[in-house]
């Protein structure tokens, strides 16, 4: 996972010139063409321009930290793939939220009366659930490579301290010629619900009730399209980190 995967503060306008400039050779003429795009886009789209701005905000250019900038010339590929979704329109969201479900019978029997009366029958706690969508999806013709990723706490073997333990949750590769990664085991963490993307809806998502209490540090979705399989360089990515 590219450790420029989070985004941070607002981003600096209209520079492309100056890329063009002062950096000579490839490099510099996609963070030209890169920027030149974003004031483009952005000056006739101000009220669609959200996805552009998160991506200038990790360009050279932009405010977030060095180390989630886009600043080596091997780094373009993301950059340039970066830069596809946000024109394309893809979108991604995670996030750990508030919310409550209805206690199962087994749960209700065991329930105390008094516990029942006060929460009238529900379990309060947090879901994590993320949602990306994939414009211009076609099952027979586009490809995707989708990776959720979690770090965990927990006890280090044959030690009493902490530990952080990471773990592949869910992994969908569609049309795909690479192996997706194996899952790790984490049976208290079972998706409650799943929408895969069809032509009509082009939307991939899902929720995990995580309960009251979980160990969960972080979250990471990794998604990586391609509209036509065939184009190999024609490809969008975007990845989202997410703590609690």
């Amino acid at each position: 996972m590219p450790q420029f995967c989070q985004s941070s503060e607002v981003a600096l306008p209209g520079l492309a010139r100056l890329a063009a400039a002062r950096y000579s050779g490839p490099w510099g003429i996609g963070v030209a063409l890169g920027l030149a795009a974003f004031i483009a886009a952005g000056t006739a789209k101000k009220l669609e321009s959200d996805a552009l701005e998160l991506w200038a905000r990790q360009s050279y250019f932009g405010k977030a930290e060095m180390e989630l900038r886009w600043a080596e010339g091997h780094q373009m590929d993301f950059a340039v793939a970066a830069l596809n979704a946000a024109v394309l329109g893809m979108e991604a969201s995670l996030g750990f939220d508030p919310d409550k479900r209805a206690v199962d019978l087994d749960g209700l029997i065991i329930m105390d009366v008094l516990q029942a009366k006060e929460t009238g029958g529900f379990e309060y706690g947090t879901v994590l659930s993320y949602r990306v969508v994939l414009p211009g999806f076609d099952p027979i013709r586009s490809r995707y490579e989708f990776t959720l990723s979690i770090e965990q706490f927990g006890v280090a073997k044959g030690r009493r301290s902490q530990a952080v333990a990471s773990a592949v949750l869910a992994s969908v590769y569609h049309n795909s010629q690479v192996e997706a990664p194996k899952l790790s085991v984490a049976p208290e963490l079972v998706p409650e619900q799943i929408w895969m993307p069809v032509e009509e809806s082009p939307v991939l998502r899902c929720r995990y009730w995580l309960g009251g209490a979980h160990a969960l540090k972080s979250a990471t979705i990794d998604i990586r399209y391609w509209p036509n399989k065939d184009d190999e360089l024609g490809h969008a990515w975007l990845c989202r980190r997410e703590q609690p």
